[in-house]
């Protein structure tokens, strides 16, 4: 059985019942003193689907601004927002989550107990799906290493004692509409259990994908491979490898530098690769006295005529054009 506040107004003792579960020292506190009324209004509902794996859904809209805070134990934490927003504070790192936002999900391995904040907004809406997994359930699933690794720790030794690791990511449309559609009402059915398991699985599966899955390495900065990225393209270095080259560089597969790719830029990377070699061989054409064919070089292309085709449709002129103007 889950809790599940059967009143559409949520009460301290509703929102304390629920967070009991995984928190130690949970506090609210709000602008109005003192509170004369509920402070969320909606629904919250919380199921352990599996030992040690807990789904909790939130369909709320805060009436009074209200703030909470409360001590994490260790573990796996994955939140999606994918209505409204969410501003929250974990361990001294801010994020914000939502519909309008960026991104609508993040993940967080913990291997210390952590302060969370959640700073809410009078009138604000939040329609989100926290995922907590326990220790005990990443060992059991995962196995030591792999767990072990989701904390940027080595398998013959015990995690070392650092902040969490943070990253943002992206769910699938298929993914929010399975949490949009959830049932989240009191009655409980075998097949509603089932379908409850089944999402909590599914978003797990997607967020270890996102950070790259914990058996393979991954830098703990969210951003640190795009920062590398950037300097073997502005190097020029990039422009020697193939994009296999280029993963195995920044340690990862293709498969998962192309998917990290367009869910931090919303772009292909072949396409961007493409954009900055030309870029690259517009400067050197307006810059350098180079030929034709060593920009096309530089830019990725055996054929002159075929750079000529694809600089005139970036650029809106040819590559002879673009370094006369660069003599004047």
């Amino acid at each position: 059985m889950g809790v599940f506040n059967n009143s559409p107004l949520v009460g301290l003792g509703d929102i304390r019942s629920l967070a009991s579960v995984l928190t130690l020292d949970h506090r609210c506190s709000t602008t109005m003193k003192p509170l004369g009324q509920a402070p969320l209004l909606g629904h919250m509902y919380q199921h352990e689907v599996q030992p040690g794996l807990f789904l909790r859904i939130n369909r709320i809209r805060d009436r009074v601004g209200l703030h909470s805070e409360a001590m994490l134990s260790p573990g796996l934490k994955v939140a999606v927002v994918w209505k409204g927003e969410a501003r929250i504070s974990l361990a001294d790192r801010s994020l914000v989550l939502g519909q309008s936002r960026r991104f609508k999900a993040m993940i967080a391995a913990m291997d210390q107990p952590a302060v969370f904040q959640r700073k809410g907004i009078k009138g604000g809406v939040e329609y989100s799906v926290v995922l907590t997994a326990t220790p005990a359930w990443l060992l059991r699933r995962l196995g030591h290493s792999s767990a072990l690794r989701l904390f940027d720790a080595s398998a013959d030794q015990q995690p070392p004692v650092q902040p969490p690791r943070i990253e943002y990511w992206q769910p699938s449309r298929n993914l929010v509409h399975r949490l949009e559609s959830l049932d989240i009402s009191s009655t409980t059915t075998s097949l509603r259990l089932l379908d409850l398991e089944a999402v909590a699985l599914n978003l797990i599966s997607e967020s270890l994908d996102a950070i790259d899955s914990p058996a393979i390495h991954c830098s703990s900065h969210p951003h640190d491979w795009t920062q590398r990225l950037e300097g073997l393209i502005n190097s020029g270095e990039a422009g020697q490898l193939s994009q296999s080259q280029l993963a195995q560089r920044l340690g990862m597969s293709l498969r998962q530098l192309q998917r990290r790719y367009h869910r931090e830029f919303g772009a292909p990377l072949g396409e961007h690769l493409r954009q900055r070699r030309l870029q690259r061989a517009h400067d050197a054409l307006a810059h350098e006295p180079i030929s034709i064919e060593s920009a096309a070089a530089i830019a990725g292309y055996n054929s002159a005529a075929n750079f000529a085709t694809a600089f005139r449709k970036v650029y809106g002129m040819t590559p002879s054009a673009c370094r006369k103007q660069g003599k004047v």
